[in-house]
């Protein structure tokens, strides 16, 4: 299992997994998972692991509930984004017309154009397709249809558990696939 592809490269304190007593963490801040130490995987301060242990425990009631909603997690088919030209800037990926200027447009980050989201809905919770994509790479994966109080969807797999930050509403440009249509893998 690949923890790293849960981590978030740009954050000091979450750049790559750490240790903590009996488990071992990963987290980008939009999914955390927790397996069994790992003992090539060092520990770290600075980290949430309370906050993280308070949510994953077995003890938690949200937990407890949701784990009686688990289901496999569904195979999707997930369309390709819509590539189009930035509304802002018009293509030009900066946000004057003056040569001297080079101001980066702040909607696109100086690309010049917006990639569609893409988001898939299991049950009451709404996922990126790239939370969707890395909880798909996890053994065995499970997920409850409903988030829990704190507003996390809660899963488990082989090895491990973990929660994900749902989105909390599509906008009217994003595609949504809905995976309570399709088969579980």
């Amino acid at each position: 299992m690949n923890l790293q592809a849960f981590c978030d490269p740009t954050r000091q304190t979450t750049k790559e997994p750490w240790s903590a007593g009996a488990y071992t963490y990963a987290t980008d801040g939009k999914v955390c998972i927790r397996v069994a130490r790992k003992d090539d995987v060092p520990e770290k301060s600075g980290v949430p692991t309370q906050k993280i242990d308070e949510w994953l425990s077995d003890g938690n009631l949200d937990q407890l509930a949701a784990r009686r909603d688990l289901r496999p997690l569904p195979s999707v088919t997930l369309p390709k984004p819509k590539v189009t030209e930035c509304e802002r800037c018009n293509g030009r990926g900066v946000e004057h017309d003056c040569p001297e200027c080079g101001c980066e447009c702040s909607l696109c980050q100086g690309v010049g154009n917006e990639t569609q989201r893409i988001i898939v809905k299991c049950g009451g919770v709404m996922l990126t397709a790239g939370q969707w994509c890395r909880l798909a790479s996890l053994p065995g994966i499970q997920i409850a249809t409903q988030k829990n109080t704190n507003g996390h969807a809660w899963f488990e797999f082989e090895g491990g558990r973990g929660i994900a930050s749902p989105v909390r509403y599509a906008q009217a440009d994003d595609a949504v696939v809905d995976a309570n249509q399709q088969v579980p893998a």
